[in-house]
């Protein structure tokens, strides 16, 4: 039976979680000539997050790269920080994905080499584990191959900006909304689809609008 993922939510330095990470990885990857790369757009990059859970996730999409990817091959991790969100993925040329098994590389217990006389061990639930987690933290992931070969994971969460409700009727519906975490969701999408640090809900109260939820505004905006 698998077990539920619990958070335990706290700003958290992915920079600085990722570095810790990598003297581990150098010492898997030197040995066989495999070029890692640690890649970030900033010095800190911060967010509301398990520390534990995301460097579980890192550590599974590097293995599962360590697993794939032959000696002498590329490994490269980057994390680089979005307008409301935080993007992190790992790039090997490995022996890649059929593209008929795309759809399921987030399944329990699926095996990229799935024959009888696998070459590469594990259980193949790393994956699986990493979309749990992702899942837990309201963020995506997806994977896509990459030319000449290899693969590429990429993940993107929610930096999760505050949510202000105004003190109004309207706020006060929107806020029993926000207890489901629509309202939430949609504000910070909307923000990054826009790439935009400010964004409210405004609606209709009698001949004008009142501002009901909003993520950057300021007293003074």
């Amino acid at each position: 039976e698998r077990e539920q993922v619990v958070l335990n939510s706290k700003k958290t330095d992915l920079v600085a979680l990722v570095k810790g990470i990598e003297g581990t990885v150098l010492c898997e990857t030197e040995p066989r000539g495999i070029d890692f790369e640690l890649r970030c757009s900033d010095l800190k990059i911060e967010l509301v997050a398990d520390p534990d859970l995301l460097r579980q996730m890192v550590r599974h999409l590097l293995d599962n790269a360590l697993k794939f990817t032959p000696d002498g091959g590329k490994i490269c991790l980057t994390v680089s920080k979005g307008v409301t969100s935080v993007r992190l993925s790992v790039e090997d040329n490995g022996i890649g994905v059929p593209d008929n098994e795309l759809s399921y590389l987030f399944d329990r217990f699926y095996q990229v080499d799935g024959s009888s006389t696998r070459k590469h061990g594990g259980q193949g639930i790393g994956l699986s584990i990493c979309k749990e987690i992702v899942n837990q933290h309201e963020g995506r992931i997806w994977g896509e191959k990459i030319s000449p070969a290899g693969m590429r994971f990429n993940i993107v969460l929610p930096e999760k900006s505050e949510v202000h409700n105004h003190n109004n009727a309207i706020g006060d519906a929107i806020y029993e909304n926000q207890k489901t975490g629509y309202i939430s969701n949609m504000l910070h999408w909307i923000a990054e689809l826009m790439r935009s640090s400010v964004v409210s809900i405004m609606l209709p109260e009698n001949d004008h609008l009142l501002i009901a939820a909003d993520i950057g505004l300021t007293e003074n905006t």
